[in-house]
């Protein structure tokens, strides 16, 4: 059991029998639902068009005219969550506007971005109140509020708003830099709320 304590992931005995419990008994409904008796595992979103994020409340521009940017992986620094398969879709007219030498799109583009792709959680975490506990499996994360990325190349990536599902999970990316062509994520990962109990301020970790 870790629990995810001001960017530091901390193993405290004192929480390991009430949140086994809690666990135990998360992990028995998870089971309930699926014939293999695992985590979480869930197919791919269908959208009717590739890179709209249908419940986000303002991502008009990139919904307009979605156009893949990047596709990007990060990891938390002990890999106790992780970040797969993230494509950023950014509007095609913007990118075609603001286009530079550089051959990479994730070097071209500025403006708004919407992000959907798989978050993972490798092991059981929770935040310092108890309220927030993340179950291990397989979850699918998209895009509430539309982000940003902006200059310079590959830097100032920005997603306030992500929802993790099942389970109800608000998450935000901040500070993000990518690397590796656009492939992997540095920044700041906060868990925000699970079922919509907020969490401790200090649920963050650094991502890599």
């Amino acid at each position: 059991m870790e629990r995810l304590d001001g960017k530091t992931f901390i193993f405290h005995k004192e929480y390991f029998y009430r949140l086994g419990l809690a666990l135990m008994m998360a992990f028995a409904v998870v089971a309930c639902g699926n014939d293999d008796g695992g985590g979480h595992v869930l197919p791919p979103p269908v959208y009717i068009t590739p890179g709209i994020s249908p419940n986000c409340v303002n991502c008009a521009e990139v919904n307009s005219a979605p156009m893949a940017v990047t596709t990007f992986t990060a990891l938390n620094v002990r890999n106790t969550v992780s970040l797969r398969n993230i494509q950023v879709y950014g509007n095609g007219v913007r990118y075609t506007s603001t286009s530079t030498p550089y051959n990479l799109p994730a070097n071209k583009y500025q403006g708004q971005i919407s992000a959907s792709g798989e978050f993972v959680v490798n092991t059981a975490v929770v935040d310092r109140s108890g309220r927030c506990q993340l179950i291990p499996g397989s979850y699918f994360a998209d895009t509430l509020q539309a982000g940003f990325m902006g200059s310079p190349a590959l830097g100032n990536l920005e997603l306030p708003d992500m929802i993790v599902q099942p389970g109800n999970i608000r998450i935000a990316i901040t500070q993000g830099i990518m690397y590796s062509g656009g492939t992997r994520l540095m920044g700041i990962l906060k868990i925000v709320s699970v079922n919509g109990l907020a969490c401790d301020p200090l649920f963050v970790d650094d991502l890599y």
